[in-house]
């Protein structure tokens, strides 16, 4: 199982990652990041970089088994017991703040989708 994890991310990170797109941002969603085994976390870490190009956002329901040099990139925002107005609300101004837009129908689907994570 992990060497298919490093292939995903070796291969589709990196595919997404270095693709030109017409937009200038990017957004990668990691659900269940806290699943994902140390050393596949350490290769995820060496592409979140501070050029403000490529955004990441972890979803996980345990941040103790999520790596420290992830963490000290990311900012945290727990979300438990938030309903659906108040994610969109916190993800929102999040999204505002970075001058990134997500479609609000694609956003309200990404939070069903994930379970409210």
């Amino acid at each position: 199982m992990e060497t298919r994890g490093i292939d995903v991310i070796n291969n589709d990170f990196k595919f997404f990652c270095k693709k030109k797109i017409n937009e200038n941002k990017k957004i990668i969603v990691v659900d269940n990041v806290d699943n994902i085994t140390k050393k596949c976390q350490l290769l995820i870490n060496t592409y979140i970089k501070d050029d403000n190009k490529i955004f990441f956002i972890f979803i996980c329901n345990n941040l103790l088994n999520i790596i420290e040099s992830i963490q000290s990139k990311c900012v945290i925002l727990n979300m438990n017991n938030f309903n659906l107005n108040s994610y969109v609300d916190t993800i929102n101004k999040f999204l505002i703040s970075n001058d990134l837009w997500i479609n609000s129908n694609i956003l309200i689907f990404m939070i069903k989708y994930f379970n409210f994570d």
